[in-house]
C-alpha cells in the first residue's frame, strides 16, 4: 500500500487480524489477546 492511497485508523475503527512477536519472541495473534478482553497496543517506530 503506498503512503497516498493509506489513512490512519480512527478512533472505533477495528483492527485487521494480525500476528507479531512479543517480548520473548514467541508469536502472538491479535484475536487470540481480544478474546481473552480488551487490550491496548502501542507501536513504537525506529530503533531504541
Amino acid at each position: 500500500m503506498s503512503p497516498e492511497t493509506h489513512t490512519p485508523p480512527r478512533i472505533g475503527d477495528i483492527a485487521p487480524d494480525f500476528e507479531l512477536p512479543d517480548s520473548q519472541g514467541v508469536p502472538q495473534k491479535l484475536a487470540d489477546l481480544v478474546a481473552a478482553g480488551p487490550r491496548i497496543f502501542i507501536f513504537y517506530r525506529g530503533h531504541w
